[in-house]
């Protein structure tokens, strides 16, 4: 998977809190290193289709990921 560029400082330290709550929490390196880029990639989408606060994800936006997930191409 690409490393997809988050353009919103917000976003960004929630990757970063979210990366850091992993490690804290005792996950595997795995979890550690893989979870953050999952969550890195569905930032983007939200960022690429004007969510630009998490707050304002809905049940319409996550069914849209969903199916943007199932429909795309295997990176």
């Amino acid at each position: 998977m690409k490393k997809l560029p988050l353009a919103h400082e917000y976003y960004r330290q929630l990757l970063a809190s979210f990366k850091e709550w992993l490690d804290i929490l005792g996950y595997s390196a795995g979890v550690v290193n893989y979870y953050p880029i999952y969550v890195q990639e569905f930032l983007y989408w939200l960022d690429l289709h004007g969510y630009r606060r998490l707050s304002l994800v809905d049940t319409k936006a996550s069914q849209a990921y969903y199916n943007y997930l199932k429909s795309r191409p295997n990176m």
